[in-house]
């Protein structure tokens, strides 16, 4: 029989028991009982034409799937075993506790590797921890054959492009700081050495010593900036970099993490998002891994009373030692679309009613001079990078589809088909 629902959904109603057999859900693989009516609607896949099912709890099952993995794109596609700890520490909505991990076609592409045919035994000699901020630094750098798009908020966007950038991880907090660089040398290797300094000096962290590989790093030039300092410096060996593990692992992580959201976000609009913005996909993902928790503690009672779980000590928390809670609504997935208020009216000048009152840009990462509410994006049109305010957000890409009249030209502007005619044929 046809009947109506709440909202107003036409379904079918028929007995389960009727079919050739028993069915499964398809979210929860649970058999379905023979003797319980289902609802049907007639866009289900899973049931065949004219025999499709409305189910209301199979609805809010993928509801809560649906919101689980529009947190996982925001997160910059954070695993789901720590969704499930934020979820039970009341980071983010308590009842995403229990939801089954939908599959994220992103990870898929990006992050997919060999299956292991074979494990290796347990290290039991650990790196001697340490015991403050600053006090071993590990270093290592990353090149990319893509060359990286340099931004620009004024004049001509600029042909200079990146070619890789230094890494430095903190042995204590684990806190990351990456260094963009334009040229793999010793003097822009020295730069991005002071350029960390300065960002420690601003959580009050001094630099004692430096671990590092070969190359850059031993250096004449490198070497005196680390002696005028009074810092340590120590090498791994030749060909040996597992001696310099914490910097090779995080390079993985940062390149692995950056990877999955910038071919997430070309999967989802292609017409605007290019390889060569890498460079702000890394900055994106290594504010994230600095601002979001490691150490959970489960629900406990202390005198009778509960104590609710916690998730904190962020590693950006333990490098200044203030406990930093990061407001999770100001995160978006890298490369969504943002729409940008028109500049007359952020001056509150006069607009033409008639017209659009914002222009369409891309979400890169947070400015570092500025608020955590404001992001860093790029205009399609002119290719320029601005920090704004007065932003609405599609962290789903969902208005891609629909903006039918959308043409990006920042490419245009930025001159990526140079680089393209300087690739050398294969």
């Amino acid at each position: 029989s046809i009947e109506t629902n709440t909202e107003g959904a036409r379904y079918k109603k028929f007995d389960i028991s009727d079919s050739e057999g028993a069915q499964s859900n398809p979210l929860t693989s649970s058999p379905i009982s023979e003797s319980e009516p289902r609802a049907i609607t007639f866009d289900d896949p899973h049931v065949s034409e004219g025999a499709q099912t409305y189910d209301p709890e199979v609805e809010i099952v993928r509801r809560k799937q649906h919101r689980l993995f529009m947190l996982h794109e925001k997160y910059g596609h954070l695993g789901f075993a720590k969704l499930n700890l934020m979820a039970r520490a009341g980071l983010i909505p308590r009842e995403l506790a229990n939801v089954d991990a939908p599959t994220c076609p992103g990870c898929a592409y990006g992050k997919a590797h060999r299956k292991p045919w074979r494990y290796k035994g347990t290290n039991k000699r650990q790196i001697k921890p340490a015991t403050h901020p600053g006090q071993v630094i590990s270093v290592d750098q990353l090149a990319s054959p893509t060359p990286g798009f340099v931004p620009t908020h004024r004049g001509t966007p600029t042909t200079m492009r990146y070619t890789g950038a230094t890494v430095f991880v903190d042995h204590f907090s684990d806190f990351t700081y990456i260094h963009l660089m334009t040229e793999m040398n010793a003097e822009t290797t020295v730069l991005a050495k002071l350029a960390f300094e300065r960002e420690c000096a601003t959580h009050g962290v001094p630099v004692r010593h430096y671990h590092a590989d070969n190359g850059l790093f031993d250096t004449k030039l490198f070497r005196s900036s680390v002696e005028k300092a009074g810092q340590g410096l120590t090498f791994c060996g030749v060909n040996a970099h597992h001696q310099n593990g914490k910097a090779e692992r995080r390079i993985k992580d940062v390149t692995e993490g950056a990877r999955t959201a910038l071919i997430h976000a070309a999967h989802r609009w292609p017409d605007a998002i290019h390889a060569s913005l890498w460079p702000a996909a890394l900055k994106h993902y290594v504010n994230l891994k600095n601002a979001l928790p490691t150490k959970f503690s489960s629900e406990i009672k202390v005198n009778g009373r509960k104590q609710l779980a916690k998730y904190e000590e962020s590693p950006i928390s333990k490098m200044s030692q203030v406990e930093v809670e990061p407001n999770l609504e100001h995160f978006h997935p890298f490369g969504s679309p943002v729409y940008v208020l028109s500049d007359n009216l952020q001056a509150l000048k006069s607009h033409n009613k008639w017209t659009d009152r914002t222009r369409v840009g891309i979400f890169l990462c947070h400015s570092p001079n500025h608020a955590s509410s404001v992001p860093l994006v790029l205009n399609t049109k002119t290719g320029f990078v601005s920090p704004q305010f007065h932003c609405i957000y599609d962290d789903g890409f969902d208005t891609c589809k629909r903006d039918v009249h959308f043409t990006s030209a920042w490419q245009r502007k930025a001159q990526l088909h140079l680089d393209e005619q300087k690739k050398p044929k294969t």
